[in-house]
């Protein structure tokens, strides 16, 4: 297909367990002109030989063989500069699509002729962890868009997934981060639609929850080192935030630096809650929740407080 309209991008490593459904769910699409760029990220297990089999059998199918394992925030971007589709949906291979995803999306971004179109997620198994994420659904244009997301959200739908964003607005955002070249791959999309939303000249959304969010064994995985790992990556994802300030055609945003501060100061607050599972101290958990209400106050943080509190430490959300 020469031009197909929406390109799905799935970067994958080693994910083989929920490949074939992730990959499933595009092929489903009542779209039929899209495109599926799988990005082989160079994992050890049978993730890649599962996206082959498809590929032999839809010719929508594409596969970028990566020389060596980029990290996510890079692999989306290649995927994004080889696409042919007009928009780009960004699909991690752990989740799935609702099969009318992308016609319904791609309807509502030709009617409206905008840059970005919001949807919702929706989390499986179901969970009352997890904070529902705003989804925008009101027209908005230029700065109103990262005011609206960043700013006026208090679960502000922050991640590439669940939006579709116009490929030339893509593009642009990569000249933009052309100065990252390194393995991110915590909070990394964050990163990335900060840049994109700040670089929007319009968007507008729909109610339906079409991304599904599935948990993972290695979303909940709360070893020490696999700790350290989140929160270095995370810390460079704030320095990084500083090194925008570089870019003109982001700071001539001007909601640009109250934006950056607040993600900034969420991203802290996160780094505090990675040392609430801590063995020691014997508070730790409680210790760690208080210090991160000093970066950002978060209603879930106080429900953990007290239900650490009043169940004598057994509880621990």
């Amino acid at each position: 297909m020469t031009n197909p309209k929406i390109s799905i991008i799935i970067p994958a490593y080693n994910i083989e367990d929920s490949i074939a459904r992730a990959i499933h769910s595009c092929i489903r699409q009542t779209l039929r002109e899209i495109e599926i760029i799988i990005i082989d990220e160079k994992g050890s297990d049978k993730t890649i030989q599962i996206a082959h089999e498809y590929a032999q059998k839809d010719l929508r199918i594409r596969i970028l063989d990566n020389q060596k394992n980029l990290g996510t925030f890079l692999a989306r971007l290649q995927g994004a500069k080889i696409a042919k589709g007009e928009y780009l949906c960004f699909l991690d291979g752990d989740d799935y699509l609702e099969e009318e995803t992308c016609r319904i999306l791609y309807e509502k971004a030709e009617q409206h002729c905008v840059d970005i179109v919001f949807f919702g997620t929706k989390f499986f198994p179901p969970t009352l962890k997890k904070a529902p994420l705003k989804i925008i659904t009101k027209s908005l244009q230029n700065e109103q868009i990262l005011k609206e997301v960043f700013l006026l959200s208090s679960t502000p739908p922050w991640g590439i997934c669940g939006k579709l964003y116009k490929k030339d607005l893509v593009l642009k955002a990569i000249k933009t981060l052309d100065f990252i070249d390194e393995h991110l791959v915590m909070a990394e999309d964050l990163l990335q639609n900060f840049v994109f939303i700040a670089l929007g000249k319009s968007s507008v959304g729909i109610s339906q929850k079409f991304y599904i969010y599935c948990e993972s064994n290695s979303s909940i995985t709360r070893d020490s080192k696999t700790r350290d790992k989140k929160i270095n990556n995370l810390k460079r994802i704030i320095e990084l935030f500083d090194e925008l300030e570089t870019k003109k055609e982001l700071t001539s945003n001007p909601y640009f630096y109250e934006a950056k501060n607040k993600i900034q100061a969420i991203l802290h607050s996160i780094i505090e809650l990675e040392y609430r599972y801590d063995n020691t101290p014997k508070l730790a958990y409680l210790q760690s929740c208080i210090r991160s209400l000093k970066y950002h106050q978060k209603w879930q943080t106080y429900i953990r407080i007290l239900s650490f509190i009043f169940s004598f430490g057994k509880i621990k959300l």
